[in-house]
């Protein structure tokens, strides 16, 4: 039971998370530091920049009785825990976030009250306005649960 590997969020120091993320590659340790492509216009050019979506958090993939090796990593302040257990982090979530990040620009990370229960969304919402004689689309956001994290990523 201890050796199954499963996805954990460490909290790190200020601006650690990527070089944490460098030193687990190279020790050949899963991890995943997401990262938001966000695209400014300046004029008339376009600068696409890639910046930390979750801040100071780095996913980790370990087994439960190597997490307290990890805590004494250089960077690492502790595991995220939700009322006394740690938070454990679905896989189908850490692959939809990496998908969801692939596809899209500019996402927009907000707090939610969302049960384990619901399902992750597949599609695009789109509505259809019609205004006289012409027809408006309008994007109706793409939006991502997370339950175990409690977040919803928004497009």
């Amino acid at each position: 039971m201890g050796d199954e590997k499963k996805w954990y969020l460490i909290y790190t120091k200020p601006k650690f998370a990527k070089r944490l993320s460098d030193m687990l590659d190279k020790k050949g340790i899963s991890n995943y530091y997401p990262l938001n492509r966000v695209v400014k216009k300046l004029g008339n050019r376009v600068r696409i920049h890639h910046e930390p979506l979750f801040g100071n958090y780095l996913f980790v993939k370990m087994a439960a009785i190597e997490l307290t090796s990890m805590t004494k990593q250089e960077g690492v302040i502790g595991f995220i825990y939700w009322k006394k257990d740690l938070v454990i982090i679905r896989e189908d979530e850490v692959f939809a976030i990496k998908e969801f990040l692939d596809t899209h620009n500019n996402v927009k990370l907000k707090h939610t009250m969302i049960t384990h229960e619901q399902e992750l969304p597949t599609e695009h919402d789109w509505e259809l306005e019609a205004k006289g004689s012409t027809v408006e689309t309008e994007v109706a956001l793409a939006k991502l649960l997370l339950p175990s994290l409690g977040y919803v990523l928004i497009s």
